[in-house]
């Protein structure tokens, strides 16, 4: 025994090569060699075999049916205890799935509590400062909520200042602008420009030409009405222009309607001068368009200017010849006839003739001539007019009947009148819508006994003398003091 032992041993390795050949060709013609249990279980678990070819595969290696279904149920993986809680969590599985997955996997039975309750998600320290920051807990309650989600105490300071955002730079320009912040001043309790632009995400290197921007730059239009209005230099208006962003072409444009509106006055003034030159005539179209070229208006608005100065030259000359055919025809001194021929002269139109005429006949018929009460008075006087006649027209005039009779009394003489009845005594004082002698007259008809003292006196006072004034006025004019003087205060 020893000795094939050894025989044994020394020949393996050199019948090894023949032997493995020998068996390879064996199994090529007789392939009798069955897939492990195990295999096949995989196999069934992949849906290559049916359950039935696998269990008959595993007899073939002396597992019978029973122990291959437990080879089955072993084969494969459940999903990971992680994704299994989050399945739960999301209610994808119940409870008793999720428990049949743990023990389908590796993982030991009693730690799947656990890992469910690991997959409940929390918020991070993160969230806890924000919702510090936001108002939606108190700090106590949010250093401790940062430290059980993980955070370190030492840092919540730290991180907390870090929460939340800062004005931008252009907001706290405006905040500095304003005087609510000063300009310098930094760290988590300071409110500066400075401290606002280092809690944003701003590189340092740009606050300087950040705080540049303060300095406020008028719009273009703001900087062309202070140049027209002498505030700012040419100079001065094209800087900040071209720090508004224009280039040198917009920025001659600009200025050029600021110069223009810096003259503006002076070239009204000087149009206004040329056209009363020419609408007077005293100089022709060639000058007035030279003038008007030199206050800068181009040809085309020099030709419709000419040509509406010319219009009004012409509308003068028409006014006033139609306001003198007017005048004649309405005293009188021209028939309608040659009225209309002088408007047809003028080239007026039938339309608007005819509606001249029309409105200048009622003038005319308006236009009467009257003769005065003292030409009445002298047409009595010389015999041509009868005193009633007279009479009637100083009333139709205004005069009252008993101041109408003693006018005509005092002009042409006491018996002017004798044989007409009339009142004795006029009222002493007249309507105010009647025409009342004046002192002059009442005082004749006084001295030619055509009315008493009291009588004169009586109408005086109707004129806004007192009693003792009319009674002096009387007395003057008599030239002596008249009886029955009343007293000053009458």
């Amino acid at each position: 025994m020893f000795l094939y032992q050894v025989v044994g041993g020394l020949l393996a390795p050199a019948l090894a090569p023949a032997a493995t050949a020998a068996q390879q060709l064996a199994f090529e013609h007789f392939p009798t060699v069955a897939l492990s249990p195990a295999d096949a279980a995989e196999a069934v678990l992949r849906q290559v075999w049916t359950q039935e070819q696998g269990a008959h595969e595993a007899l073939q290696s002396g597992v019978g049916n029973e122990r291959f279904d437990v080879l089955a149920k072993l084969a494969g993986n459940a999903p990971g205890p992680d994704a299994l809680a989050v399945a739960l969590r999301r209610k994808i599985i119940d409870r008793a799935t999720y428990d049949r997955g743990i023990a389908q996997g590796r993982l030991r039975n009693e730690w799947g509590d656990t890992v469910r309750l690991l997959a409940i998600q929390q918020p991070s320290p993160g969230e806890i400062l924000l919702a510090y920051l936001e108002g939606q807990t108190d700090e106590g309650t949010a250093r401790g909520l940062f430290e059980q989600l993980g955070g370190d105490p030492q840092f919540f300071d730290l991180l907390y200042n870090t929460q939340g955002q800062a004005p931008t730079p252009v907001q706290a320009l405006d905040l500095w602008n304003r005087g609510i912040i000063p300009e310098g001043g930094t760290g988590p309790d300071a409110t500066s420009y400075e401290q606002a632009f280092l809690e944003g995400p701003w590189r340092n290197k740009w606050m300087g030409p950040f705080k540049a921007l303060r300095r406020y730059l008028p719009p273009p239009r703001t900087i062309t009405a202070m140049y027209g209005e002498g505030a700012l230099t040419q100079a001065r208006a094209a800087e900040l222009l071209r720090q508004n962003g224009l280039v040198d072409e917009d920025i001659a444009a600009y200025l050029s309607g600021g110069s223009q509106q810096q003259t503006a006055t002076t070239k009204d003034l000087g149009q206004s001068i040329v056209h009363d030159l020419y609408t007077d005539q005293l100089i022709d179209a060639a000058t007035a368009a030279a003038f008007l070229g030199q206050l800068k208006y181009g040809p085309s608005e020099v030709g419709l200017i000419l040509q509406v100065w010319d219009l009004q030259v012409v509308q003068r000359q028409l006014n006033s010849a139609v306001s003198r055919v007017r005048s004649y025809y309405v005293a009188h001194k021209v028939t309608q006839e040659q009225a209309s021929s002088a408007l047809a002269s003028l080239q007026v139109p039938a339309g608007q003739l005819a509606q001249l005429l029309s409105i200048w006949s009622y003038e005319r018929a308006a236009n009467v001539q009257t003769l005065t009460a003292a030409q009445l008075a002298k047409a009595v006087d010389i015999g041509i007019m009868p005193a009633a006649e007279c009479l009637s027209r100083l009333e139709e005039m205004g005069y009252t009947e008993a101041d109408a009779r003693l006018y005509l009394q005092v002009q042409v003489g006491p018996g002017v009148l004798a044989g007409l009845t009339g009142p004795g005594t006029p009222p002493a004082v007249a309507a105010s819508a009647d025409k009342t002698l004046t002192a002059a007259q009442t005082y004749d008809a006084f001295k030619d006994g055509l009315v008493t003292q009291d009588g004169a006196i009586e109408r005086l006072v109707a004129l806004g003398y007192s009693k003792h004034e009319a009674w002096l006025y009387l007395s003057a004019k008599k030239g002596q003091a008249l009886p029955n003087e009343p007293p000053a205060t009458a």
